[in-house]
């Protein structure tokens, strides 16, 4: 049941986003028309199970590996457009127990149109619209940071997943 709630975590992470996070320290005043190579994508967080009245939390690590995607905002129309692949090293822990899990192959997919508003970059696609936060942007670094909460309940098992994930790209 644990893979099945870890596995469930891991299409939240990709698929389902919003902003949390306003570091201003960091500079954001770069131009993010280009494309750029993704470096790293990691990400932190916890999953809540409750079942017959039992509560567990778990502590969840993902470590991105074998990155190798690249996202292209054009301009005039404003599309964001996605190639590539990476695979994440997903680590688990409930109580002194850890699992770790590959999984290999994934795909970053945040086709659509983009806006930005401030330090906060709106994508819009097929699947609705994502809001990402941009925490450091210039002209050869960006940094953007997403808090994912997502109800992962099914049937009398509820679970919820709360992830901050982390992208870093360079050009």
């Amino acid at each position: 049941m644990r893979q099945f709630f870890l596995l469930i975590l891991v299409s939240v992470c990709l698929c389902s986003c919003s902003s949390d996070d306003n570091d201003d320290s960091n500079d954001t005043s770069g131009d993010i028309v280009g494309t750029w190579t993704a470096e790293s994508t990691d990400y932190t967080g916890t999953l809540i199970i409750s079942s017959n009245g039992e509560t567990t939390e778990a502590d969840v690590l993902g470590e991105g590996y074998d990155i190798d995607f690249t996202v292209t905002f054009g301009e005039n129309p404003n599309e964001v457009t996605t190639e590539g692949t990476y695979s994440i090293k997903v680590t688990t822990t409930f109580g002194v127990e850890s699992q770790e899990q590959n999984l290999e192959d994934l795909e970053f997919e945040y086709d659509g149109f983009w806006i930005r508003e401030g330090d906060t970059l709106v994508i819009a696609g097929q699947g609705g619209s994502t809001e990402l936060e941009i925490v450091q942007l210039t002209d050869d670094d960006l940094r953007i940071e997403i808090t994912v909460i997502e109800d992962l309940s099914d049937g009398d098992i509820t679970a919820i997943a709360t992830l901050d994930v982390v992208y870093i790209f360079t050009r």
